[in-house]
């Protein structure tokens, strides 16, 4: 399985504390059957100013480490970049990376927030010859009230990424059942760890492959878990399943039942 988005690297953002952190992190990435990674520390225009220029070194640490417990475990640098308007402009002073050096970008949005100017960053993004990648769409509360929102993205080729924990319920049944309605209307495509610590927010995949062999079988889970993300990793180009139109869940008619139980 491959993992592409994960705060592994020490010291840089909200996820690992420290080199020893970082280490334990990776083990239990490896003994859950992980064998590639990409480092996505946040990234925004504040962030980009103090931390930017220590991603190569660390995923270099990072690898140098890894080798030396001899781990069969590939990784790459990356960043989860927040869409603000000079995204490209980060990109392409190289304030902002890809994933694993990819034509693939991973970015986020506020969990409360839509701004009116993501349609205009991921056309900017799409335009410059980018994919983009949205993180864990299904935890944004636009998303929740109107899952459609990414029905729109994957017409245009956008790629949605949902969070392991969000299929474990970590995050709430809203959004583990907004996670396999994009999963099943082709809204979405693979699933990452987004691993922050070793009890709750952890770099493992396994439960996660679990649940979708038994939502959408072996073959959807094996494609979610390990084939889109070792494209993207290899820079190759994903072909995306065609997005299912949207089905208006069925609402109860509560006059409609109680005419009908009075007869």
């Amino acid at each position: 399985m491959f993992d592409l988005h994960n705060h592994l690297l020490p010291d840089i953002d909200d996820g690992a504390r420290n080199w020893d952190m970082a280490m334990a992190m990776a083990q239990m990435a490896y003994e859950d059957g992980i064998r590639g990674m990409v480092f996505t520390p946040h990234n925004s225009a504040w962030w980009a100013r103090y931390f930017q220029d220590k991603i190569i070194p660390l995923t270099n640490e990072f690898q140098r480490r890894i080798g030396e417990k001899g781990w069969d475990l590939q990784v790459g640098p990356g960043a989860e970049v927040y869409i603000e308007l000079d995204v490209l402009k980060r990109l392409k002073d190289g304030r902002a990376a890809t994933l694993n050096n990819s034509r693939y970008v991973l970015v986020e949005l506020g969990f409360t927030t839509w701004p009116l100017y993501v349609d205009d960053v991921m056309f900017q993004l799409q335009t410059a010859g980018y994919v983009p990648v949205l993180a864990h769409p299904e935890r944004y509360t636009a998303v929740m009230e109107k899952p459609q929102l990414m029905q729109a993205l994957a017409e245009r080729g956008i790629i949605g990424q949902i969070t392991s924990g969000s299929l474990e319920g970590k995050f709430g049944s809203r959004a583990q059942k907004v996670a396999l309605l994009l999963l099943e209307r082709n809204w979405a495509h693979y699933i990452a760890t987004d691993a922050h610590e070793l009890v709750n927010r952890t770099p493992t995949l396994k439960v996660a492959q679990q649940i979708l062999k038994a939502n959408f079988g072996a073959e959807r889970a094996t494609l979610m878990t390990r084939t889109v993300p070792e494209m993207i990793f290899r820079n190759e180009e994903v072909v995306l399943e065609s997005p299912l139109e949207y089905e208006q869940p069925q609402q109860r008619n509560f006059f409609g039942a109680l005419f009908r139980r009075s007869f």
